[in-house]
């Protein structure tokens, strides 16, 4: 168990398993991100990881990542080459998924890119925080506001949708994410945090959709939408 330095939080045991063309120091970068994911999230949160073990599984299944709740698959090939920023994009996006899909989950698919625009939002600051990142959050902010905008010319989806094909998840990762970028514009620095942590404390181990979500929002922003 590594015990966080403040001895308030605490993280899980961490078991990385990688394949043999992997060499040894390969994992390295995963344990320490995974670690600084782990702190941060806890930290934002308020709510610490709440399983004693987390384990990451580096595979040839052809996936970006998945999330199951202690158990993160991510794909070999990125995680062997963490000079690439998808690498370390795919590893904070499962972790802060262990607290947004995880211990909190929306109510139904059509609900799913409220989940997935702020994972990939918090993912975003995790990218910018680690001491590695060649790319700030600002040029990330920018390059991900011009692919929303290219994809809505081309498609004008709401956030709340059904899904048709698997390939509409992918609408998820860009303008629901900037949806919460313009929430911490709009209404101030903190607010994202302040919702995270309602989300997170009223709906632990439980399912809340979207008029819940909007709820919270307008008491973290004290503004009614």
């Amino acid at each position: 168990i590594h015990q966080a330095k403040d001895h308030k939080l605490h993280l899980p045991e961490l078991e990385i398993l990688y394949p043999e063309q992997m060499t040894a120091e390969r994992p390295t970068w995963m344990k320490l991100e995974t670690i600084q994911a782990l702190l941060f999230m806890s930290n934002f949160t308020g709510f610490e990881y709440p399983l004693k073990k987390l384990s990451l599984i580096a595979t040839s299944l052809p996936i970006n990542g998945v999330e199951n709740f202690g158990l993160i698959t991510l794909n070999e090939r990125w995680m062997a080459y963490p000079k690439y920023r998808m690498a370390h994009s795919i590893l904070a996006h499962e972790i802060v998924h262990q607290w947004i899909g995880n211990v909190v989950t929306v109510t139904k698919w059509s609900e799913i890119c409220l989940q997935e625009g702020l994972t990939t939002y918090l993912e975003w600051i995790l990218i910018d925080e680690f001491s590695n990142s060649t790319i700030s959050l600002v040029e990330i902010l920018q390059e991900k506001r011009t692919q929303a905008i290219s994809r809505d010319t081309k498609s004008n989806t709401s956030i709340i949708s059904d899904f048709r094909t698997f390939e509409d998840i992918y609408r998820c990762f860009d303008k629901p994410a900037i949806f919460f970028v313009m929430l911490e514009s709009g209404f101030g620095a903190g607010v994202i945090a302040k919702f995270t942590r309602l989300l997170v404390e009223e709906y632990a181990y439980d399912n809340a959709g979207v008029q819940e979500w909007r709820q919270l929002i307008i008491e973290a922003a004290n503004n009614p939408l």
